[in-house]
């Protein structure tokens, strides 16, 4: 019984992705600044953490890529913006041009520098 209530609350967290999603995509959208914009991001970062774990509990394999989550299986519409930089896109090499990173199961933010706190992005 908890696992299909996680599993539930996984999938609604999922498929409603985030604000910040429309928050980059959407002009009529405020898009947040400073801390807000760290919060979403890191929420951002939670959603594509929890669906490439939802992927790998249903095919005992983590994705080859970050596209496969939207594309193939539909467990994300898209994958969601970071809001350090503005970027949505995915590399298996860290670079810090924004985005994401993606390897084997590890998802990373692809930002250098420090968040408001002193710590790394490319840390959280």
């Amino acid at each position: 019984m908890k696992r299909i209530i996680f599993f539930t609350l996984c999938l609604v967290l999922v498929n409603n992705c985030s604000i910040s999603q429309k928050a980059v995509v959407n002009k009529n959208v405020i898009i947040f600044s400073g801390v807000k914009q760290e919060e979403e991001t890191k929420r951002n970062l939670e959603v594509i953490r929890m669906a490439v774990k939802i992927y790998y509990s249903n095919h005992n394999k983590w994705p080859s890529n970050l596209h496969e989550l939207v594309s193939e299986y539909g467990i994300l519409k898209e994958i969601p913006f970071e809001l350090i930089i503005g970027s949505n896109k995915v590399v298996e090499e860290f670079d810090g041009a924004g985005g994401w990173y993606y390897k084997e199961g590890l998802v990373k933010l692809n930002v250098k520098g420090k968040d408001s706190k002193g710590k790394n992005y490319s840390e959280w």
